[in-house]
Order: C-alpha cells, then sequence, then structure tokens
C-alpha cells in the first residue's frame, strides 16, 4: 500500500490531512440517516471483516467517533460485490469486486474535487486532425487495484464507516467487537474520482517529463496537455 500524502503535492496533502474540512455544517445534515446495509450473512461478513482488516482495507472504528444526526442515528455506509467478468481460476468461485455504498457518508461531506474537472471526456479526441502522412498511436491504462493500493489518513475512516458491527481480531492481537471504516480510496466514496485524477497525472506529467528531459532537455508544457477545463492543443512539438 502507497499512503496516499506520499504521492500528494502540498495542496492535495492539506486536503488529505484535514478531513474536517470537508464536513459540511451541521445544518445540512439530514435530520435521520438510514444505516447502510451489509449484502452478506452475519457469518460471511465476518469472515469477510477480518480479511480486510487483515489487509489494511478496514479498520476498527470507535462508535463514539462516528458522526451522528440530530436525531442521534450514526451515518454508517453499506457494502456489497459486483461480479467481475472474465474466466475464473479454477480454485475460486467467483471474483467480485468489493463496493462500499457510501451515500449516507458522502451526504455530510464536501467532495475533494482536486483534479475532477481536468478529465478529458472522449469527444475531445474530434479535435485531432492529422495529414495524409501523419499517424497517432493511442492507448490506455487503468492503474490495477487502484482502490487498493492509496492508503488514506486514519481520521477518515470514522467519516467512512460502515454498518456492520462484528467481531475482528485487530492488528494489536485484541478481539473486539467494532464498526469498521474505510482505511484506503475505496469504490463509492465521492472524491475518490477527483483524487484519482490527481495522481494519473502526476504519474504521466512526470513519465513524459522524464522522457522529455532525457531527450531535449525540456518538460511538457502544460498548455499541452488535453484537459477538459483548457483550450486543445494546436501543436504537438513537444513528443520525444
Amino acid at each position: 500500500m502507497v499512503p496516499a500524502v506520499d504521492i500528494a503535492d502540498d495542496e492535495l496533502k492539506w486536503s488529505l490531512e484535514n478531513p474536517h474540512r470537508y464536513l459540511k455544517p451541521k445544518s445540512e445534515w439530514p435530520k435521520r440517516s438510514r444505516p447502510g446495509r451489509i449484502m452478506a450473512t452475519k457469518e460471511t461478513w465476518q469472515r469477510l471483516a477480518q480479511i480486510l482488516v487483515d489487509r489494511g482495507i478496514i479498520v476498527p472504528v470507535d462508535e463514539d467517533l462516528i458522526p451522528r444526526t440530530e436525531s442521534g442515528d450514526l451515518i454508517l455506509g453499506g457494502c456489497f460485490a459486483v461480479r467481475k467478468k472474465g474466466s475464473v481460476p479454477k480454485h475460486l468461485v467467483q471474483i467480485c469486486r468489493l463496493i462500499f455504498n457510501l451515500k449516507n457518508n458522502n451526504a455530510i461531506q464536501n467532495m475533494i474535487t482536486s483534479d475532477l474537472f481536468e478529465l478529458p471526456v472522449h469527444l475531445s479526441w474530434e479535435h485531432v486532425s492529422m495529414t495524409e502522412s501523419e499517424a497517432l498511436l493511442l492507448s490506455g491504462e487503468d492503474i490495477k487495484d487502484a482502490f487498493c493500493i492509496f492508503k488514506i489518513p486514519r481520521e477518515w475512516s470514522r467519516l467512512l464507516a460502515v454498518n456492520g458491527k462484528t467481531w475482528v481480531t485487530c492488528q494489536d492481537g485484541k478481539v473486539r467487537h467494532t464498526y469498521l471504516g474505510c482505511a484506503l480510496i475505496c469504490m463509492g466514496w465521492r472524491s475518490v474520482v477527483g483524487l484519482c485524477q490527481r495522481w494519473h497525472r502526476r504519474v504521466i506529467r512526470g513519465l513524459v517529463d522524464h522522457l522529455i528531459n532525457s531527450a531535449e532537455g525540456r518538460g511538457l508544457p502544460a498548455r499541452h496537455e488535453i484537459k477538459r477545463s483548457g483550450s486543445f492543443p494546436l501543436h504537438y512539438g513537444w513528443l520525444p
């Protein structure tokens, strides 16, 4: 796992280290909140929760630290799984994508927009024009297991807690009956797209800058990036 603050710039690091800054005023919180559902039996959830705790994907959360509505309801999300497409190894029954239903949690938070509005849309590529002697090579790659890589500061876990209080053996060896909260960038959190887009851009710009600096001694001009918030670049002389 990679601590998210270790790969963040100063602005994003501040956001990650100050989760309380992204809580909405309590006057904007719902007056009541029905806890999310864990779409599994108690026995299955206990087994799964233990695996997730062992891997550091979720962590125990003190009930007193979980936000409550004006009427006293704990603000808790849920959890479910969706089957992943593709072949399944013989030793497995099914491969699933773990998704946290954080509708309740998201309702009391403002989004960390970060680079959300820099994310280009597919229509951006319609502006590309070439001569008969030119060719365009496109490739794309996603970060595999992105939702199990980036570890967020512990303070976020109480704001991303899920229903389903259960018994788990904690990392200190003690057995506790506890609620659990997300410890990583998790699918279902409203801030995840902006955060991941910022990291994608930092990785890509760092790689391209390295290639260009090695070849020509200069970096990638910001005006040459295809992004939603900027004009489409008209010159491509920066390619190594």
